[in-house]
């Protein structure tokens, strides 16, 4: 397997390993660093070069609220589950 974009091939393997054994999409973004829509692009581009990915029909979780959003306090990227979200909970953003 050869990489896909910017990624590495351990990378894409990765990928498929937690596309096939994940619930949700939230759960692979959160495990990858990546935002949402990512896990479905790089699903949807390894799925066009013939690799094996099934599609995700529904989750449990309400994915369109989910992505990165700036700390109000330390301006770090985080994973917010919701928009009104936007402390990181890293250090002096705990509280």
């Amino acid at each position: 397997m050869v990489g896909v974009g910017k990624y590495t091939k351990e990378e894409n393997q990765k990928f498929m390993a937690l596309w096939r054994t994940s619930t949700s999409a939230v759960n692979i973004a959160i495990e990858l660093d990546i935002t949402v829509d990512s896990v479905y692009t790089r699903a949807a581009r390894l799925r066009k070069l013939g690799y094996d990915i099934p599609t995700k029909v529904g989750n449990n979780e309400k994915d369109s609220e989910t992505k990165h959003r700036r700390c109000l306090r330390c301006n770090r990227m985080f994973l917010s589950k919701h928009a009104g979200n936007r402390l990181c909970g890293i250090g002096r953003c705990s509280g």
